[in-house]
């Protein structure tokens, strides 16, 4: 079943420490492997569309196959578009009614708080939910100054929710997308100390592929109720696309290369499940 808002879908679910897995999908495999791992798993999930990949496919496309596997769905399914920045690609998604991340993070403060409110009421509405973002965990924080700069603070974040009440708030303490260079570091401290200034602010956990286990059940414990995996799906993806090509002879049958792919997206997005704790949160 199709869902367009996430705060209606975490305010449905019974009361506990877990987070609603958000994998990011880049086509039908991709869907029909995480849709399939939810039912596995019988746990909420959320298909995120990256702006990247819609300038690559457009919007229409990868939602219309979304809702085409969504369709046989018996968990709660939410499409949404994660790191909006595209205009085109906001306005289409509201269209759409998919779940809005904007991402104002580029611009200073203020600006990000003026536009995000933008985003906020255009979302509320159509009846959707808006994810907002405060700090920085666009790359590996290697190539800037401090990684301390770029952290979210719980002063910021008390600032920007008096202002701009958004539905989610997805925060940098260490976290950032792709690989990890090292062991992850992740400021749980700093996100103990972010929720108690937001209270009722459900917080989302970005770039969690790599992060152990235990440290994404420590930020749950903190407040997080949504969290982000993508690197992990998509190397699952390549690598096995890349094994089943080097078979000789070479497989020209798509099937024959992309459903190995698909099943090892499938097994990994059940594995994240089970790691923010959502399986079995649907009857």
């Amino acid at each position: 079943m199709r869902i367009k808002n996430i705060t209606t879908l975490i305010q449905s679910l019974p009361f506990g420490t877990w987070a609603i897995p958000a994998f990011n999908v880049f086509n039908m495999e991709f869907a029909q492997a995480v849709v399939g791992a939810a039912q596995d798993e019988r746990s909420p999930v959320i298909l995120m569309l990256g702006d990247p990949i819609l300038s690559f496919c457009g919007v229409d496309m990868l939602i219309d196959i979304c809702e085409s596997v969504i369709a046989g769905a018996t968990v709660p399914v939410c499409i949404a578009l994660d790191h909006g920045k595209t205009e085109a690609h906001l306005i289409r998604c509201v269209e759409r009614e998919a779940a809005i991340m904007y991402d104002g993070s580029d611009h200073e403060f203020e600006a990000n708080m003026s536009e995000t409110r933008r985003w906020l009421d255009i979302a509320h509405q159509h009846g959707l939910s808006l994810e907002a973002e405060l700090g920085s965990f666009g790359a590996e924080f290697d190539d800037l100054a401090s990684p301390e700069s770029r952290m979210t603070t719980p002063e910021d974040c008390a600032r920007f929710i008096s202002a701009v009440p958004v539905d989610l708030l997805a925060v940098g303490v260490g976290n950032y997308h792709g690989k990890y260079k090292g062991e992850p570091e992740i400021d749980v401290a700093r996100l103990r100390e972010i929720a108690a200034a937001v209270p009722t602010t459900p917080l989302v956990l970005h770039g969690a592929s790599g992060i152990p286990a235990d440290t994404i059940h420590q930020c749950l414990d903190a407040g997080v109720k949504k969290v982000n995996f993508g690197y992990d799906l998509k190397f699952a993806f390549a690598d096995a696309l890349r094994r089943e090509l080097g078979r000789d002879p070479m497989p020209t049958q798509p099937p024959a290369f992309l459903a190995p792919a698909r099943d090892a997206v499938r097994q990994v997005a059940r594995d994240r499940i089970r790691d923010v704790s959502s399986n079995g949160l649907i009857d």
